[in-house]
């Protein structure tokens, strides 16, 4: 993954010292693509709680974490059945 990929500037990329690791929150958009589920899907989720998010200011971002673990589970049922 390149600096220019992450959306960062320049001086953001001049701040970055070590490799890049995963986020610990994620937009809602990039939520979307990284599950392939519907903003519909990823609202309900976060109003029900089962997925976690935070809100700053206006902008709502969701814990990458609680994200993974919804997929994960998702796969563990479809592996038992």
């Amino acid at each position: 993954m390149s600096i220019a990929s992450c959306g960062l500037g320049a001086l953001d990329a001049r701040l970055l010292t070590g490799p890049i690791t995963k986020p610990i929150c994620v937009t809602v958009s990039a939520a979307i693509q990284l599950s392939g589920l519907g903003r519909t899907t990823i609202y309900e989720l976060m109003q029900n709680g089962t997925l976690s998010s935070v809100r700053i200011g206006a902008k709502r971002l969701i814990h990458l974490s609680s994200l993974e673990a919804l997929l994960s589970a998702g796969n563990a049922k479809d592996d038992a059945t």
